[in-house]
């Protein structure tokens, strides 16, 4: 099986109206995604083995590793499209975290057991709106996995002097 999946290159959505990322999909009223979410064809499976929050004080967060117990690999559902500027882009959908991700966050994957890939792919949007509003992920189904590896890298002083004139939150563009 293993050798069947193929990996897409992709990047994160991206709001071209207002010129912005769109990373998560919280919301589906936001007039954004009229087109989008109702229709199957631009929904998809962001295969992944865990997801991460902050935690710690602001400066030093750390990366806090959350994966499925029994699953190595997890979906998250999630919505894709191709466009002409960027290429293939996705938006991964949140709701509601479990209570042991929500000390850190109050939102967290819409993550899809196998047996509802289909109905995701394939059913309407009162599916779509069921699963970002059904009762948050089991937290005893969880595998926590605190790190001391900083949620956002500091960067060293030979770093911020070669590239200063890209400023001090420069990105690569890179997801």
């Amino acid at each position: 099986m293993a050798q069947s999946l193929r990996r897409l290159e992709s990047r994160w959505l991206v709001d071209f109206r207002k010129g912005h990322r769109e990373l998560f999909v919280a919301d589906l009223t936001n007039p954004m995604w009229d087109k989008m979410v109702p229709d199957p064809r631009y929904r998809c499976l962001i295969p992944v083995t865990a997801f991460a929050q902050p935690e710690g004080p602001r400066g030093r967060m750390t990366r806090t590793w959350f994966s499925v117990r029994e699953w190595p690999i997890f979906a998250w559902a999630g919505f894709c499209r191709r466009t002409e500027e960027w290429g293939p882009v996705y938006a991964a959908m949140t709701t509601d975290s479990s209570p042991a991700v929500a000390t850190l966050n109050p939102r967290m994957p819409v993550i899809l057991a196998p047996q509802e890939y289909e109905r995701w792919l394939e059913g309407s949007i009162e599916d779509v709106i069921a699963f970002q509003f059904r009762p948050p992920f089991p937290s005893e189904r969880l595998l926590v996995d605190r790190t001391n590896e900083l949620w956002v890298p500091r960067r060293r002083r030979h770093d911020v002097a070669k590239n200063s004139s890209l400023g001090a939150r420069h990105s690569s563009g890179a997801s």
